[in-house]
């Protein structure tokens, strides 16, 4: 019994010796440096560049508005009115004739009466002349006949005898009242002779001068 017991009393020693070793052991690590932990691995850094300050952005110089002279309108001048002289054609007249007569030229009349034919132009028709002409009078052609009456004035020339009176041609200025005056008639009597209702008469026009009037 003594043995047995003697046997566990060394037994309980020693188990409590080892434990005692044990935990000194145990607190002797902890007193010691740690170990050194694993650190984690530092990535590298990045590091910044710095961005480039924007320039700051100048303003554009205000482009000058460049003014193109501009070329005043040509006033358009109306043409001047043309000169012209009435004429009344008269018997035997041709445009050729007057042309001539009045040195001018044949297409100029023709262009500014817009004549369609130069060849037909009538006794008593009036076209005009350009330029400001002074119309020579009608040259008076007297006829076979015998004149009835006293002598005529001068002022009456032009005048041609026919049956029962005279014919007179009008010459420019003439009026029915000068003409009777002229050739000791009356209006009254040369707008009946001629058949006319009124006092108007043209250049060129043939009138038949009945015979005095006492």
């Amino acid at each position: 019994m003594k043995e047995n017991r003697s046997k566990t009393i060394i037994i309980t020693a020693v188990v409590a010796l080892h434990a005692f070793l044990i935990i000194c052991i145990i607190q002797g690590c902890g007193t010691l440096s740690p170990l050194k932990r694993s650190e984690p691995e530092k990535k590298p850094e990045i590091s910044k560049v710095p961005m480039p300050e924007p320039e700051p952005v100048k303003p554009e110089p205000a482009k000058e508005e460049i003014k193109i002279p501009t070329t005043p309108a040509v006033e358009e001048k109306e043409p001047s009115p043309v000169t012209t002289t009435r004429y009344v054609v008269r018997s035997g007249d041709t445009l050729a004739k007057i042309a001539k007569e009045y040195n001018l030229q044949v297409a100029e009349i023709v262009a500014l009466n817009k004549i369609k034919d130069p060849n037909k132009i009538r006794a008593g028709q009036v076209i005009l002349l350009p330029g400001n002409i002074k119309i020579k009078p009608a040259s008076a052609k007297p006829s076979s006949g015998s004149h009835t009456g006293a002598t005529k004035p001068s002022s009456a020339e032009g005048a041609l005898a026919v049956s029962g009176g005279e014919e007179y041609v009008v010459k420019p200025g003439d009026s029915l009242s000068e003409i009777a005056k002229a050739h000791g008639t009356t209006v009254k009597a040369l707008k009946e002779a001629n058949a006319l209702t009124t006092d108007k008469i043209i250049v060129g026009q043939k009138l038949k001068v009945p015979g005095r009037v006492a």
